[in-house]
């Protein structure tokens, strides 16, 4: 059955096909069926006729017939631009427009374009418009003008003539013709506002918002739709702002001022949108010119109202009759943009149901756009707001702080009072530098508001400015605040809170208060549980850990990280620093496989170089010299700062130097101070250069090669390198050099000081001629009254200023030498005198809170090295002078447990502790330090602290009644030969009398040798 429908089908399918009537209708049938169908309406049936004319009629070139095809082709583009199918019409526009004749080419290509944008075909939108514009091709533009004028000459013959070429021209007119005022593209201005809307919004999609703006421009100029002209203006508006032309803009401005459309709602949204978006860019000065063009929204409401009530009452939707004055009721105020006006609402007299009249479009859309105007906010409260911003971007920052402050003062308890409080602040630590104003108002403001989201901003402006100055203390000091504030879960305050904490871990670290870090560090792992500072907390506790040097503790957490996060920051780190819990656990074979791990997952990471340098270190304490040198070389390649590159060169120059490869040497250095230049450690090169010239029997070149770099680089101050070069120059002259050379030597650097005009050089110079001589403190006491300003003084004649200074006791610069130093070379290990001059300064003033909080600078960078025992001193001394005597008694006996500071320091220390229980009133503690003094360490300071041992000694015991074992202290005094030539011992001698002193002397002359012990015998609980 379903067979026989099949063939049925087909039969009647072939049937049709053979009978179709177009086919045997003539061509000019086919025109006359589609005429008579087209006239009697049915549009549709006509279309297949009109196109079975053009497919028969396609080859056929005769004038006639190619008039005939021309106007079909435009016939059928209308039939189906009507019907909404411009898609269909394209292709007999592009057709149309192709072919000749073609008198209806104007009209053709305007659809053209239309049905181009319509079917978002841009680009040939833009070339269809372009052509349009530029007018029609020469031959159409001639067939157009002769058809004009023949058609002119038809209905006026009188007025028209030939001329002697057979050309018809108006009576009275030239042969060359003038053109017709107007376009010269042949449109009606009506035309062209729709080809340049057309071209304008192609541009747009495109994304050529810098060639949109001319067609909207010549739209805004002639269109007379409101809708569509403020459309144009919306689109001019935002293409100038994306261009940056504001110049543009502002000129523009005014003109459309001078119009209706400046109260166009979307013009002023334009406006509006796009200062916002300048004003959150921070293009601030961009933004606030476009807010002042923005017209008050209450006055554009009035405006739009007004209009509102004339298109409906040309709608019939209320009576014309009403006297709109009766009804509308205006107020007016000054604002920052001039007068604003507030509007009643309007009762209407209504004329029948509103739903049973169809409202006009205009209507529809100027009502939906005076509802969203209506639904925002007074922009006018963000101008002030906005105008700080503009003066803090274009780096007026006192204006901006006086706006901010403006608003803050008016209205201090809303969100933008708040918000702008918390600019004033921000403005005066960064860029004002105001942290004098800053901080105690800032700390007022966190004393009384302790709720919500800007508190918290405030504290951590004042913890960031504290980091950022070094002022960890400060930061610390902020702690008890932060803890005050009123809980709350909200999202963005809880991120706060995690970083203000963190900031105090970060403070704990800093301070090297690695119990603290840890506790700080695990509060933030307990309190803000997978908060953004996690990661990091996760890991820094860990490293805290390290530091405290507990590595059992720490290598769980580093691999307890690795675990949780197999991508983060720290990855590459924390195998780093399992490794080195390995190393510090001495558990070297497991610190080699971690640190090859690294080397191996983690090359670019910035540990990789120091992981190089361990596992080379470690390879390198096994006699494994060559692996060792190979891994240092590994290490620079992966070096990521100077300092990595500088580790792994010298340690292979060390290497090299234990197997004389003095070439390996310089080839090593060599690599290293081109690779980094001024940013190598230059004095350090130079120095393994000269020293391997030195163990190469060539002292001659290196003391040539570190005279040449002091003077190449000793003009610039800022080369600190050159300074530690000069303490190359010094040892070499010290101890290679015969006399001979080094008179020479100076003598050229004497030469050189007097031809240079560097000032800078010139005390460089001088230095190093005083320590080659061994005159440095009479240079420093020279140069403190001959240098008034310090500027030029590089940091090892200011280290020479310093120690003279201190050796004369003369504080009166050192405030002054330790400011330069910080300002300009804190990072100079020549720094190191004017600490200790500051040091002093202070405490010989009673500023002994100041002088603790340098001292703990001091030991923050310096440690525990050799020459900065004074400071752990002096720090007892400070905090005896505050009467925290225990305080006092632990920091000078911790002196005691530093190896590196046995000797004099030990002396001091001792007499010190002595110093301390005698102010705490122990006498007989006291006089049992004293006696330590001299009992251990006369030998120690020329034997200054043993003597003053002594007399402190015999100090106490007089206090204490025990008046002959004074008498006898005394007496050993004398006797001690490392002692009884000092001045101290005048007051023995005064305690003893002449007579006896004498005695002494003589037995001591005689040869007499004793040794006085004083023992004190105590009844028990004494």
């Amino acid at each position: 059955m379903r067979w026989v429908i099949g063939v049925a089908v087909s039969v009647l399918a072939a049937m049709a096909v053979a009978e179709s009537p177009m086919e045997k209708m003539r061509a000019d049938q086919l025109v006359k069926e589609a005429d008579f169908l087209l006239n009697s309406g049915d549009t549709d049936a006509a279309i297949p006729y009109l196109d079975a004319y053009l497919e028969r009629m396609k080859d056929v070139e005769e004038i006639r017939v190619s008039a005939m095809k021309q106007d079909i082709r435009f016939k059928l583009a209308k039939i189906f631009l009507k019907d909404n199918l411009s898609g269909r019409a394209l292709e007999y526009l592009k057709d149309y427009v192709a072919n000749r004749p073609a008198p209806e080419w104007h009209e053709a290509t305007k659809l053209l374009v239309v049905s181009f944008l319509e079917e978002r075909e841009f680009e040939a939108c833009v070339s269809a418009a372009t052509n349009a514009l530029a007018g029609p091709p020469e031959d159409v533009r001639a067939a157009l003008d002769k058809a004009a004028k023949e058609a002119a000459a038809e209905s006026n013959p009188s007025g028209y003539e030939f001329d002697e070429y057979g050309e018809l021209i108006q009576k009275g007119d030239s042969a060359v013709q003038k053109e017709a005022e107007g376009d010269s593209s042949g449109y009606s201005v009506e035309d062209l506002v729709v080809l340049n809307m057309a071209l304008g919004q192609a541009y747009t999609e495109l994304g050529r918002v810098d060639d949109s703006l001319e067609p909207f421009s010549y739209v805004v100029k002639y269109m007379d739709d409101p809708v569509r002209k403020g459309f144009a203006i919306m689109q001019v508006v935002n293409g100038l702002v994306e261009k940056k032309d504001f110049k543009s803009l502002t000129a523009w401005i005014p003109e459309l001022y001078r119009t209706d459309a400046r109260y166009d709602i979307r013009v002023n949204m334009a406006l509006m949108n796009a200062a916002t978006a300048l004003s959150d860019a921070k293009e601030y000065d961009s933004a606030l010119p476009l807010f002042r063009m923005i017209l008050p929204r209450q006055e554009l409401i009035a405006h739009q109202d007004k209009r509102l009530r004339e298109l409906r009452i040309e709608a019939g939707l209320i009576a014309p009759e009403v006297d709109p004055a009766e009804h509308e009721k205006l107020s007016s105020k000054d604002t920052l943009f001039g007068k604003s006006y507030g509007v009643t609402e309007e009762t209407f007299v209504e004329r029948g149901d509103e739903d049973s009249i169809e409202k006009p479009p205009e209507l529809i859309e100027l009502e939906q756009l005076v509802e969203t105007i209506k639904s925002m906010p007074p922009y006018e409260n963000e101008a002030v707001y906005r105008n700080a911003y503009l003066y803090d971007e274009v780096n007026r920052p006192w204006e901006a702080v006086r706006f901010f402050d403006r608003i803050y003062k008016e209205d201090p308890v809303s969100d933008l009072g708040k918000r702008s409080f918390y600019e004033v602040i921000r403005l005066l630590l960064d860029p004002l530098k105001e942290i004098d104003e800053a901080e105690p108002r800032a700390l007022e403001y966190l004393s009384q508001e302790r709720e919500g989201l800007v508190p918290r901003q405030i504290a951590y402006l004042l913890c960031g400015n504290y980091q950022q100055n070094q002022l960890p203390e400060k930061v610390k000091g902020l702690l008890p605040i932060i803890t005050a504030f009123v809980p709350d879960d909200s999202t963005v305050i809880q991120k706060y809170e995690c970083e203000l904490y963190y900031m105090q871990a970060v403070a704990d670290l800093v301070m090297m208060e690695y119990e603290r870090a840890v506790a700080s560090f695990q509060k933030i792992l307990d309190d803000f549980p997978e908060s953004h500072q996690q990661e990091n907390a996760t890991y820094w506790h860990a490293a805290s850990l390290i530091f405290l040097q507990k590595f059992e503790e720490a290598l769980p957490e580093f691999e307890a990280y690795l675990e949780k996060y197999p991508e983060g920051t720290w990855c590459a780190s924390a195998v780093f620093q399992i490794g080195t819990c390995y190393f510090g656990m001495e558990d070297l074979e497991k610190a080699k496989q971690y640190f090859s791990r690294v080397t191996e997952t983690y090359p670019d990471a910035s540990v990789c170089s120091d992981a190089y340098n361990l596992h080379g270190d470690i390879l390198g304490s096994e006699g494994l010299l060559d692996e060792a040198i190979s891994d240092y070389a590994n290490a620079f390649v992966k070096a990521q700062s100077p300092s990595q590159a500088k580790y792994s060169t010298f340690q292979m120059a060390r290497v090299y130097e234990a197997e004389d490869r003095y070439d390996e040497i310089l080839r090593v250095v060599g690599n290293y101070l081109d690779a980094y230049g001024d940013d190598a450690d230059i004095a350090e090169g130079i120095f393994w250069v000269g020293k391997t010239k030195v163990n190469q029997g060539k002292v001659d070149e290196a003391v040539q090669s570190y005279f040449d770099a002091i003077i190449e680089y000793g003009t610039d101050l800022e080369q600190t390198g050159v300074d530690s070069m000069i303490d190359g120059l010094v040892h070499l002259a010290r101890t290679s050099l015969n006399d001979t050379q080094r008179q020479s030597l100076k003598q050229k650097l004497k030469d050189v000081q007097k031809e240079t005009d560097s000032q800078t050089l010139s005390l460089r110079l001088r230095a190093t001629v005083a320590q080659i001589d061994g005159t440095e403190k009479e240079l420093g006491q020279t140069l403190i009254q001959e240098l008034a300003d310090l500027n030029d003084a590089a940091p090892p004649v200011l280290s020479a200023i310093s120690d003279a200074s201190f050796g004369l006791e003369d504080y009166s610069r050192a405030e002054e030498i330790l400011d330069v130093f910080l300002k300009k070379f804190e990072d100079s290990e020549f720094m190191r005198p004017a600490f200790k001059l500051r040091g002093y300064d202070l405490y010989k003033k009673g500023e002994y809170d100041a002088a603790l909080a340098l001292i703990d600078d001091a030991q923050a960078r310096y440690g525990t090295d050799y020459d900065v025992a004074w400071a752990q001193i002096l720090k007892g001394r400070c905090l005896a002078a505050l009467k925290r005597y225990d305080e006092a008694v632990d920091a000078l006996t911790s002196v005691m447990n530093v190896p590196g500071w046995r000797g004099e320091s030990y002396a001091e220390a001792v007499y010190r502790l002595g110093e301390v229980e005698e102010a705490a009133g122990d006498l007989l503690k006291a006089h049992g330090w004293y006696q330590r003094a001299y009992f251990q360490y006369k030998g120690y300071a020329d034997g200054f602290w043993a003597a003053e041992g002594y007399l402190g000694s015999a100090r106490c015991l007089s206090a204490l009644g025990y008046s002959k074992e004074a008498r006898n202290t005394y007496r050993g005094m004398l006797f001690n030969k490392y002692v009884n030539d000092l001045p101290q011992c005048q007051v023995a001698r005064e305690a003893l009398g002449p007579d006896e002193s004498r005695e002494i002397y003589e037995m001591i002359a005689s040869g007499v040798v004793t040794n006085f012990t004083v023992t004190l015998d105590l009844e028990e609980g004494e």
